[in-house]
C-alpha cells in the first residue's frame, strides 16, 4: 500500500533547529536569546503563536487551540468548524462536540451520536478486534492489523475483507486521503481537528499534532 519512492530534503541550523523541509517550507525561529529559541514563529510564511507554557495557540492553516489548566485543548478552530473537548480522570479525553454532534469516550467504548436516535457504540475489548453497532441488528467484528511500529494499516471484516487502510511516507506523513477513525483507545485521529490523540504519549496530555 502507499507510494514505494518519496524523497525529501532537510537543512537545519547550528543549534540544530530545522530551516527547511521540502515537503512543508522554510522555518523561522527567534534570536538565540529570546524565549523559547527553538519554537518556529512561521512555518512558510504562516505565523504560529504559543502561550506561556508553550503550547501552540495558533497553527498552520490559522488553526486556533484552547487549553485549559492542565494544557489539555479545550477547543480546536480549524477551516470554520469548532471543536471542543471535556476530559475525565488521568487526562483521558472523555467527549468530543463536533457542531453539535456529542462522542463520548470510556476505556473500551466509543459512543457516537451520544444522546440522540443514531446513538453508535464501537467497542474495543482487544487491541486487535473491535464490534461495531454493539448490541445492534447491524452488529459485526473487524480485525486491526499493525505494522512494526504498531500503528494500524489495515482493517478486515470477520471474512478477511478490507474494510478501511492507511499508508504512511517513510516520514510519516499519511499517504492516503484520510486517515482512520478507527476508535482505537489508544490513538484517534480527529478530522475535524487534524489532530491526533495518544494516550500512551505524555506530551501535551496526549495530543500530538500531525501538521508539521
Amino acid at each position: 500500500m502507499g507510494t514505494s519512492t518519496v524523497a525529501h530534503s532537510f537543512t537545519y541550523d547550528a543549534g540544530g533547529n530545522m530551516l527547511s523541509n521540502s515537503g512543508v517550507g522554510a522555518y523561522v525561529y527567534p534570536l538565540s536569546s529570546e524565549a523559547r529559541p527553538h519554537t518556529p514563529l512561521t512555518v512558510d510564511g504562516s505565523p504560529l503563536a504559543y502561550d506561556a507554557n508553550g503550547n501552540m495557540t495558533l497553527g498552520l492553516a490559522s488553526k486556533a487551540i484552547t487549553y485549559n489548566y492542565a494544557n489539555e485543548p479545550t477547543q480546536v478552530v480549524f477551516a470554520g468548524q469548532t471543536t471542543t473537548y471535556t476530559y475525565g480522570p488521568g487526562a483521558i479525553r472523555q467527549t468530543k462536540v463536533v457542531d453539535g454532534v456529542t462522542t463520548f469516550y470510556t476505556s473500551i467504548a466509543e459512543i457516537r451520536n451520544f444522546g440522540t436516535a443514531s446513538e453508535t457504540i464501537i467497542l474495543q475489548p482487544h487491541a486487535d478486534f473491535r464490534i461495531t453497532n454493539a448490541g445492534g441488528a447491524s452488529e459485526a467484528i473487524s480485525y486491526l492489523h499493525r505494522d512494526h511500529l504498531a500503528s494500524v494499516r489495515l482493517i478486515t471484516n470477520a471474512a478477511g475483507i478490507s474494510e478501511q487502510s492507511n499508508s504512511y511516507t517513510p516520514f510519516g506523513d499519511p499517504d492516503t486521503q484520510t486517515l482512520l477513525a478507527t476508535a482505537i483507545p489508544e490513538e484517534r485521529f480527529d478530522a475535524s481537528t487534524g489532530l491526533l490523540f495518544h494516550t500512551l504519549d505524555s506530551i501535551i496530555s496526549g495530543w500530538k499534532p500531525i501538521v508539521f
